[in-house]
């Protein structure tokens, strides 16, 4: 069976060693195609953005470069966790938020 093809540019844009872990109802996507997705989406700075759910941040990383109004959502505290130290700097231009998307309000 062939790899699909976006393997090797995801592995290029991992920067640290992968984690493995399973997580129910986690579907990543993969980065070539956030990266086009927010593209397409043609946000501007001004823009005010969520993403209802966020999981390993593919798509996340690339709104943050967009937008400085982000909001992100995961039910999984552990990536929860991982996103926050990630995308959080404490200037109020990405939030991320613990729950169910549907939930929220």
């Amino acid at each position: 069976m062939s790899r699909p093809p976006w393997v090797d540019s995801y592995k290029k844009g991992a920067s640290a060693p992968v984690r493995v872990e399973v997580v129910p109802d986690l579907f990543p996507t993969p980065l070539p195609l956030a990266e086009r997705m927010v593209e397409m989406a043609c946000i501007e700075r001004h823009h005010r953005v969520i993403e209802p759910s966020a999981g390993t941040g593919a798509i996340l990383q690339f709104l943050v470069e967009d937008s400085d109004n982000v909001s992100a959502v995961e039910i999984n505290m552990r990536l929860v966790d991982d996103l926050r130290d990630r995308f959080e700097k404490g200037d109020g231009k990405c939030v991320v938020y613990r729950g169910d998307f549907l939930a929220l309000t």
